[in-house]
């Protein structure tokens, strides 16, 4: 009752029990659909009840694809990822600390170790998982519960970890593009803030320092 009907963290909550808050949520997806837009991720979706996200998805026009975000990384979890399979694809944040086992030197794990990984109990079907290596939460720590983590700042394991990742016959991978905030790949100060500036260091504004180089004429 905790987890769906108070707010996380005090922020404002919408009743998505309320079939006019349903509406109005539904008509704003299928607006996005009528522009273009391809596919939605369901923030914080395990805060919401699966059939409450179920109603406002109903009825969408157009193939797109929908992931929820549902961080199930306990056992006494009073809310299960499958809960939301119905739905569309949901997060399987064991794949992330499963890789991050294996491919990162810090870690205790090998690679041998993923050989049955993705079968056990724990796991979520292939065809719901949808599977990183890191993303924006779990590469800085924040609300995932422990576990080993291979991420930006770990050269070219990571690179290894995302090719395995989109290789291997497991769920629906996603690559995250990420950067360092400060000099030290282990200090986490200022990790909210948005990206390097020209002007100065990490949410000092101005404008982010260039990824890609034009190439020549």
């Amino acid at each position: 009752y905790q987890v769906q009907q108070c707010k996380l963290s005090g922020l404002p909550d919408l009743n998505t029990g309320k079939a006019d808050v349903q509406t109005a949520l539904h008509n704003y997806l299928q607006a996005l659909i009528n522009t273009g837009v391809k596919g939605f991720r369901i923030d914080g979706a395990k805060h919401m009840a699966a059939q409450d996200i179920a109603a406002i998805l109903n009825g969408l026009t157009v193939t797109f694809y929908v992931f929820q975000e549902a961080i199930d990384q306990a056992a006494n979890e009073p809310i299960r990822d499958w809960e939301y399979t119905p739905n569309g694809d949901v997060t399987e944040f064991a794949y992330a600390f499963a890789l991050g086992s294996a491919f990162d030197d810090a870690c205790s794990g090998s690679l041998s170790d993923l050989q049955n990984r993705f079968t056990q109990a724990d796991m979520l079907p292939s065809r719901f998982a949808q599977v990183f290596t890191d993303n924006h939460d779990d590469q800085r720590g924040h609300g995932v519960g422990a576990g080993c983590v291979v991420d930006h700042r770990d050269g070219a394991e990571h690179r290894l970890a995302n090719i395995f990742a989109l290789a291997y016959p497991y769920g629906n991978p996603s690559v995250i593009s990420s950067y360092y905030w400060q000099t030290s790949s282990t200090d986490n100060t200022y990790d909210s803030y948005g990206p390097p500036t020209v002007t100065g260091g990490p949410g000092t504004g101005g404008t982010t320092h260039a990824l890609l180089r034009a190439l020549p004429a």
